[in-house]
């Protein structure tokens, strides 16, 4: 998945990852399609970081 990082797993096969992406609805579609893979229980949103960037005259960029 485009802009998912593993940052840790266990033996029970839980994972800790990130998603990063510069538009917040592509990160929360993508939390939303793991949701939806096979094997997945749950999913949750631990923290939440954006910042706007102050060079954008549009939205997205």
């Amino acid at each position: 998945m485009d802009g998912v990082e593993i940052h840790a797993s266990s033996e029970a096969g839980k994972l800790v990852v990130t998603i990063d992406h510069p538009q917040r609805e592509v990160c929360s579609q993508t939390m939303r399609d793991m949701q939806n893979i096979p094997g997945v229980l749950s999913s949750s949103l631990i923290y939440e970081y954006f910042e706007e960037n102050p060079n954008s005259d549009q939205e997205g960029d």
